[in-house]
């Protein structure tokens, strides 16, 4: 008699299809034995639960398109046994096997789904290794398998079922539960529960599976406090890491709104608890978290959150995904993250044999990031780490669970700390951060100025390109020689040492010329973005009292200025001498002044000296800059964050690719066309307009972000745009 397949099973044969051949669905265990073992005994064992559980016997069949299950004739299983016991290390020879008999993936149609296999590493170590797909078991279920058998291996007759037990029922108990009225219910529970969902928690899964795991054993002492703090609180050991697991998110996301995946039974009464099958269930968990929240209050809301939640967790996971049109918004998951609580203790009352349970994983997984707890006796807490390897290094993975750790180490400190006051990093590491990788004294050049750098640089490569515009391009030493010509018509001027030389102008290569050529003639230049409004523009120049201003486009009418205008298009003002001027200016001159953008008041001219910007340029050169690079200069150079842009390739022998505003198209998306620029500074803005491009192919390989705070978020999914092929650093850290 052919059966559906419930909701949980039929998610999994769709995952299967389109992962097919992965091994990401096999789940299962190892029991370690010490001691003798009558292996002849254990067969029987084992086959009398393979016959005892219908589940176990379920063959998978597709017909007509649509997938269902029938319950196969029970015969008796041959256990096949594998002694490595005669190799030089036997341990670890098993454990090479063991990884690659989980990553052997299963048969779906019409085939057996577990496989028992007996080994045996010496003559008192042995024992039990199973794989059994997750379509027809679950966590909870390998536990009853691995009880069961050895309820029956010491007592032969204890293995009678108090009431005739199948995973049909289930099946039929599913069915009318998807007719009910309490479905409805669950289905506008979630509907409201799930409204207006934070983009940040959604998830796509990527195509490469592969994963790794790193396991933290709890030392004793830690796994007592904890266990006396959630005695005191009356709360379990999956809320108090899940209340950490959401802090930790909420610090490093920056995020208050935040869903993670959390297992559940999904296992209604007794006759369930005490049948092996595919019950289990995954329930999205969203919670708010506010600042001023104290932990206590935090892990109050959780509980009274995951309690609403148990109640309707009977609805299915992939209806709610279908409800909430996730695959046509981009997403297949509600979260990234998901936290499993194994709160199954193995029955290891066996006789004389000492029995030791280990879970296997097949490496392979659809999420980003899963945490596992396992407490296997009271004084034993074990965390696991499953990350996929696409996303995450191991040194992250490191620093994940270092974070963790110091967030619940403050938890057991002071369960009342406000949330605003909980740290992410322990006091070793703020001062390993803070004086040793902070550690910014550099020796510099004291006694030079930015443009004695990029002199040094022009005659060490004068036929380099260094600014490219369209199809033309100059090389250093035309640069060079073309800002000598306009510093000594500035001077001719009246230009002196300490004046302020105005730059109205757009990008060209006029623009960076002008620059060049202010400092050159010993004064400080003052930039100003022509689409500024004429008010914040007349109050700059009457403000900085700059007596020229250098320009590449006529001025507004509204502008008022009677000092000199000096037109960089006019080619009679490079007409003078091309060498190299004597240098007037000291590294405690001016070298430019910047306004604030006057959101609390009037702009204020903020002043920078030749050393300070020395001091950034020289940094961000040996920070950024490698073989062949080319800058984007495309930015508005009244932001401080186009001086990188400027002099950083200037100094370093690098290219500047120059590109105008353009108001048919986004500039940054211009520059990505173009695929010629290798570095790009820009603003966390920016970034979150770029994130869901294809990137792959880009010949960006670094951005430089500043300006605004950075979300862990947008840096993570602008690396994926990019195939993992992409540096991002960024400027504004707050420590």
């Amino acid at each position: 008699m052919y059966h559906n397949l419930t909701h949980a099973q039929k998610r999994i044969w769709i995952t299967d299809r389109i992962y097919h051949k992965s091994p990401m669905h096999n789940i299962g265990g190892c029991l370690k034995i010490t001691g003798h073992v009558d292996w002849n005994k254990m067969v029987h064992a084992v086959n009398d639960v393979i016959q005892f559980n219908d589940s176990l016997r379920i063959r998978l069949i597709e017909i007509d398109g649509e997938p269902y299950q029938y319950i196969h004739d029970y015969s008796t299983s041959v256990i096949e046994f594998l002694d490595f016991s005669g190799h030089e290390n036997a341990h670890e020879t098993f454990e090479k096997w063991v990884e690659e008999f989980f990553r052997s993936p299963f048969e779906l149609e019409d085939k057996e789904l577990f496989q028992f296999v007996i080994y045996k590493l010496s003559e008192v170590e042995s024992g039990l290794v199973l794989k059994i797909h997750h379509i027809i078991s679950d966590g909870w279920s390998v536990a009853l398998i691995q009880k069961q058998i050895f309820e029956k291996y010491n007592n032969s007759n204890r293995l009678k079922p108090a009431l005739e037990l199948s995973y049909i029922d289930y099946i039929k108990k599913e069915r009318k539960y998807l007719e009910s009225i309490r479905f409805l219910k669950d289905q506008q529970f979630w509907s409201n529960k799930l409204e207006h969902l934070p983009e940040t928690s959604l998830y796509k899964n990527l195509s490469n599976l592969e994963c790794n795991r790193m396991l933290h054993s709890l030392d004793e002492l830690t796994s007592q406090k904890i266990n006396s703090l959630i005695k005191e609180l009356g709360i379990s050991l999956n809320i108090f890491f899940i209340t950490a697991f959401l802090i930790y998110l909420h610090k490093t996301l920056g995020e208050n709104d935040i869903i993670i995946g959390t297992p559940v039974l999904n296992r209604g009464d007794y006759e369930d608890k005490q049948t092996i099958g595919m019950y289990v269930s995954t329930m999205p968990l969203r919670v708010g978290i506010e600042d001023k929240q104290s932990i206590f209050d935090f892990i109050k809301i959780i509980v009274r959150e995951i309690k609403r939640c148990y109640i309707h967790q009977k609805y299915p996971y992939d209806l709610l995904i279908k409800d909430l049109q996730l695959v046509s918004k981009g997403y297949d998951s509600l979260f990234k993250y998901n936290l499993n609580y194994y709160n199954t203790r193995f029955f290891d009352e066996s006789g004389e044999l000492q029995i030791e349970a280990e879970e296997y994983t097949s490496r392979q997984q659809n999420l980003s990031l899963q945490l596992t707890i396992n407490q296997w006796n009271e004084n034993k807490i074990l965390l696991g780490m499953d990350y996929k390897i696409e996303e995450y290094k191991q040194s992250d993975i490191k620093l994940v669970y270092q974070h963790l750790e110091t967030i619940w180490k403050q938890m057991l400190y002071d369960p009342q700390m406000k949330i605003k006051d909980i740290k992410l990093l322990s006091k070793e590491e703020i001062i390993n951060r803070i004086y040793t990788l902070n550690q910014n004294t550099r020796n510099y050049p004291q006694d030079k100025t930015i443009i004695q750098h990029f002199e040094e640089q022009v005659e060490k490569e004068p036929n380099k390109e260094a600014l490219i515009n369209n199809d033309t391009s100059l090389t250093y030493s035309e640069v060079n020689q073309r800002a000598n010509q306009l510093a000594r018509f500035l001077i001719s001027k009246g230009v002196e040492k300490g004046d302020i030389v105005s730059i109205y102008a757009y990008h060209s290569y006029e623009l960076v010329i002008a620059i060049l050529g202010i400092l050159k003639a010993g004064a400080a230049y003052l930039p100003i973005d022509p689409d500024y409004p004429h008010e914040r523009i007349n109050f700059m120049l009457q403000d900085s009292k700059s007596r020229t201003i250098l320009t590449n486009i006529s001025l507004s009418n509204n502008i008022s200025f009677d000092g000199e205008i000096i037109d960089l298009l006019n080619q009679s003002i490079y007409t003078l001498g091309k060498s190299n001027l004597s240098i007037t200016n000291s590294p405690e001159d001016v070298v430019y002044i910047i306004y604030t953008s006057g959101s609390t008041g009037m702009p204020k001219g903020v002043i920078i000296e030749h050393r300070n910007l020395l001091n950034y340029i020289l940094w961000a050169r040996n920070t950024y800059v490698g073989d062949n690079e080319a800058f984007a200069l495309y930015s508005s150079i009244a932001f401080d964050l186009t001086v990188t842009t400027i002099f950083t390739p200037l100094v370093s022998g690098s290219r500047m690719i120059i590109y105008k505003q353009d108001e048919q198209e986004f500039i940054l998306y211009r520059i990505l066309e173009d695929n010629k620029a290798t570095i790009v500074k820009l603003t966390p803005s920016h970034l979150s307009l770029i994130k869901n491009m294809n990137n792959r192919n880009s010949s960006v390989k670094k951005f430089i972000v500043g300006g605004e705070n950075l979300k862990v978020t947008i840096a993570n999914e602008v690396d994926k745009s990019f195939d993992g092929n992409i540096e991002i650093f960024n400027e504004r850290v707050n420590l």
